[in-house]
């Protein structure tokens, strides 16, 4: 998945105090602004702010005074100071839960995302096709004109919109091969395009299109620290779709629509 990132090392010793409340009883605590997704990471946070499309790699020192300010509050880093005059931060009289993950084995490694065929078993009828073409497109046209903050939100009101009239077919096989076609078919199309159709764009247009179904997908953008990758895909019923389905257990979600 195409990104930018920004790795934050260490910062000087020195320090700011953050602004008394009128009340001395009552604590400030910067914590996490709506649209900055993070997981502290095996000791280091991972934050992707979504408005400004821009990963931010803390280091371990780093990592650790961010964690104390956002459960101490109190006196802060320079490094903390830089994230709240970047929006990343904000000020709040409430702590913030740190979303801490620790595990032994992470990553799927050097992975270059691809079609790939054992992962599109399906061939896809004409309609389905069609279908497909309209939301890669939409998906496209949307990351292009608008930015990957707005085909985001797009994609947050459309699953919203059709909470109430999305529903899983009554029967799996039917639910499977649905899923499976529309999986396929955004596969087959994308290669037909002039452009290259990145992990964004199919994960997008497969979750739309499968809202159109009256299927609920999961979009997911999951990380992995070294070395750093972001990867979008899809699920439904806990299974990835049309992607290597180790993906959930290697890498860890930090966005779900």
């Amino acid at each position: 998945m195409p990104h930018r990132h920004v790795l934050i090392p260490p910062c000087s010793c020195s320090h700011f105090q953050l602004g008394k409340s009128r009340s001395h009883a009552m604590a400030i605590y910067p914590t996490f602004s709506r649209y900055a997704h993070n997981v502290l990471l095996n000791g280091e946070f991972i934050i992707l702010d979504e408005r400004s499309d821009c990963y931010l790699i803390l280091e371990a020192p780093a990592s650790l005074e961010l964690e104390s300010a956002l459960t101490e509050g109190g006196e802060q880093s320079e490094s903390v100071r830089a994230l709240l005059d970047m929006g990343i931060l904000e000020l709040s009289n409430q702590r913030q839960a740190v979303r801490r993950v620790t595990v032994r084995e992470h990553g799927i490694g050097d992975y270059e995302w691809r079609f790939s065929r054992q992962f599109h078993q399906a061939v896809p009828d004409t309609g389905m096709c069609i279908r497909a073409l309209k939301n890669l497109l939409w998906a496209k046209t949307l990351l292009t004109t608008q930015g990957f903050h707005n085909a985001m939100n797009s994609l947050r009101t459309l699953k919203a919109t059709r909470a109430n009239t999305t529903h899983l077919p009554t029967e799996c096989s039917e639910q499977k091969r649905s899923c499976e076609s529309a999986a396929a078919a955004i596969a087959v199309v994308a290669l037909w395009l002039p452009y290259r159709v990145e992990c964004l764009e199919y994960s997008m247009s497969l979750s739309r299109l499968l809202l159109s179904l009256g299927i609920c997908p999961m979009f997911r953008i999951g990380v992995q620290r070294y070395d750093f990758l972001s990867h979008a895909w899809v699920e439904v019923g806990g299974q990835v779709l049309g992607d290597d389905p180790n993906l959930p257990k290697r890498m860890y979600p930090i966005v779900e629509i």
